[in-house]
């Protein structure tokens, strides 16, 4: 991940290098904090997981979830692998979230189990196991026909 250009993985980067193991995130309810170093290891993890899937450079990946650590290394995560992050609003209205996945050609959405847990036609729900995205929250291809 190393880089000179001045670009988001560019931050990451340089938090890490001088201070690696500096608080980076700390999660007020469960105390669990990850240093600069450990961030960094999970979004290489996560990008190097989204480069081995069937997606391409400057493609659209969806984030609907609430503000947390994972959220965070999606930040970094998407744009490292090549892709273009599109964070929506969770107060939006379903048909509203429908509208700008499909407008904007999401390939990839990640859902924070907060709302994915509501959704009436979840992988599991239709029998195929849920693939893991960051932490718990899953992530799946949105279609005109799956719930947000």
């Amino acid at each position: 991940m190393p880089t000179n250009d001045p670009t988001i993985a560019w931050v990451l980067d340089r938090a890490t290098n001088i201070n690696p193991h500096g608080d980076a995130t700390i999660d007020l309810g469960t105390g669990e904090r990850r240093d600069w170093a450990e961030v960094a290891r999970r979004v290489d993890g996560v990008a190097s997981g989204l480069n081995s899937i069937d997606l391409d450079r400057g493609d659209r990946v969806g984030v609907l979830m609430l503000n947390s650590a994972r959220h965070l290394e999606l930040w970094f995560a998407i744009p490292v692998a090549g892709m273009v992050m599109n964070d929506l609003n969770f107060r939006l209205a379903t048909e509203e979230l429908r509208f700008i996945c499909d407008d904007s050609q999401v390939k990839l959405l990640f859902v924070d189990e907060t709302f994915f847990a509501g959704c009436p036609t979840t992988p599991r729900q239709r029998g195929v196991d849920p693939h893991p995205g960051v932490g718990r929250s899953r992530h799946r291809r949105p279609t005109r026909h799956h719930c947000l």
